[in-house]
């Protein structure tokens, strides 16, 4: 489970789901990578940008988990503020994954099936 940025919620909840459509435009405008956007959670919504790279908005913050690992072997997540600035992250991170094999890249990470299932299938 992604952790959830410690800002308060945007009070309009389209607004994750416009942020989510506009970073996917500008990863598929200037970066060339076919990503999709879907709501997940009242006000939240998911960009898919490859294989083990989710990115998730607020409509305030974007943030996924990086491709590497930290020092401790634990996962590390980051953060952006606007589209284009995770556009660009996200792109570089998606040539990273590019060159490693899916065992590799499956190893720890987080899906967007793992969060639908945490919403629709996990019980209260």
């Amino acid at each position: 489970m992604s952790p959830r940025p410690a800002f308060p919620r945007t009070p309009e909840p389209a607004a994750a789901a416009r942020l989510a459509d506009e970073l996917a435009d500008i990863l598929a405008r200037e970066h060339h990578i076919l990503a999709d956007a879907h709501p997940i959670l009242p006000g939240e919504a998911a960009v898919s940008v490859y294989v083990g790279l989710l990115a998730r908005t607020d409509g305030r913050l974007i943030w996924w988990q990086v491709p590497t690992f930290g020092e401790r072997g634990k996962p590390l997540w980051t953060y952006a503020t606007t589209p284009a600035t995770a556009a660009r992250r996200l792109a570089e991170h998606c040539k990273a994954l590019q060159g490693r094999s899916l065992a590799e890249i499956l190893r720890g990470r987080e899906f967007l099936a793992d969060v639908l299932v945490d919403r629709y299938a996990t019980p209260a």
